[in-house]
């Protein structure tokens, strides 16, 4: 009789033991968000070699870019940054800028395009009548395809506002990934 009383509690705590014992022993991935069966290199090691993890990992960072890059346009400094993927093939971004110089003076667009971007302007001609005048003006960045293998996908151009008088740079870095 007391066998049978004992092999009843034997298996009433053995489900508890193990549901505790996987619950401590699995591997939380945070980018995709689940759980692993358990917690081995070998197990780790082909869920972050697949698909879907590479795609979460990629989109994560992407996202994070995206988020610095955004910040950084915010700040309306004179550099400008683009960050192009694969999924979107332009991007625009809004610049302003405030005349420092003569109170009258007009400026004409130089463009150096990055390596694997087409830079369109929303207007390629400033004109200012007054001093701290302010003028805005958009940038389209067209992505060419992607970087070839092994190559830096970062490429740096520039635009030159020049008055005859005055040369304004604005340097850029495209990102291309």
């Amino acid at each position: 009789m007391e066998d049978d009383n004992s092999s009843v509690h034997f298996k009433f705590f053995i489900p508890q033991l193990i549901e505790i014992f996987f619950s401590i022993h699995r591997y939380y991935c945070d980018y995709c968000d689940t759980y692993l069966t358990h917690d081995s290199p070998s197990v780790r090691k082909q869920h972050n070699a697949g698909y879907k993890h590479k795609a979460n990992v990629r989109s994560y960072y992407q996202q994070f870019e995206e988020q610095q890059t955004q910040s950084l346009i915010d700040q309306r400094i004179k550099s400008i940054l683009a960050n192009r993927s694969f999924s979107t093939t332009s991007l625009t971004v809004n610049r302003k800028v405030t005349n420092v110089g003569n109170a009258q003076e007009t400026y004409q667009a130089n463009i150096v395009e990055p390596a694997g971007v087409r830079m369109y302007l929303s207007t390629y001609k400033l004109q200012f009548s007054r001093y701290r005048q302010q003028e805005s003006f958009d940038i389209t960045f067209v992505s060419k395809g992607k970087p070839l293998p092994g190559t830096d996908p970062t490429a740096r151009g520039k635009i030159v506002w020049d008055s005859g008088v005055h040369l304004v740079t604005s340097p850029i870095a495209a990102r291309l990934f």
